[in-house]
């Protein structure tokens, strides 16, 4: 029986910008006279996050962006204050809106659930956005809050203990197949994915287009 929700943040009940922090970096390097191209700078972007998400010791976001953007600058020569950067983006990151669904689910669901935020970002960051978006559940999980990020066990092990519940009493959700929905299932838990752009990602994989259908999957559990 589930007894516990937890959501993933960016993607599932705040909205994102894909590929926003990158553009910013090639919009600066462009201004240097750099013109990279734009899927390969990406595909670099994303490979030194997820090399440095996965390092020891632990980096919080914000380190992880400051040293990604320093290394980019000195890769190209150009100048740039990364400490500065790293902030601005961290600081759109906290003002970022909810998705129209996400806070009357929440409130719908409180009370029959224990709701919780377990994602991969600053505690600053993630207090920020959800105070401008009036968004409350009952405990909240960072990346920085476990000094480690999804996808390594302890993440899930410690999201566990943490709020006193049996993985199989657990759901998850979030858009990311390999941290919202693999790696939670692996841990015992039920595991939902958060698919915006399309109604069913596979016969294997229970997937939503909006937190709109949650009540529907609930009641088929009970």
């Amino acid at each position: 029986m589930i007894k516990h929700i937890i959501f993933d943040a960016f993607g599932t009940l705040f909205q994102v910008e894909k590929g926003a922090s990158a553009n910013a970096v090639l919009k600066h390097l462009n201004a240097f006279g750099h013109h990279p191209d734009a899927d390969a700078f990406h595909a670099e972007w994303k490979s030194f996050y997820r090399k440095h998400t996965a390092s020891f010791p632990f980096q919080t976001e914000r380190e992880i962006f400051t040293a990604r953007i320093r290394h980019f600058c000195e890769q190209y020569q150009v100048p740039g204050n990364a400490e500065k950067a790293a902030a601005d983006m961290l600081a759109a990151a906290g003002k970022r809106p909810a998705y129209p669904d996400a806070k009357p689910v929440l409130d719908a669901l409180k009370g029959q659930y224990c709701l919780h935020i377990a994602s991969n970002t600053d505690n600053d960051v993630l207090q920020s956005v959800m105070h401008n978006q009036q968004i409350e559940v009952d405990h909240v999980f960072t990346s920085e809050t476990f000094r480690c990020y999804k996808l390594s066990p302890s993440f899930y092990d410690q999201l566990i203990h943490q709020i006193h519940a049996l993985p199989e009493e657990c759901l998850f959700i979030g858009d990311s197949l390999e941290e919202d929905v693999l790696a939670p299932a692996a841990h015992g838990m039920k595991s939902l994915y958060l698919c915006r752009t399309a109604s069913s990602v596979s016969a294997n994989i229970c997937s939503l287009s909006s937190l709109l259908e949650l009540h529907d999957y609930l009641d088929a559990q009970l």
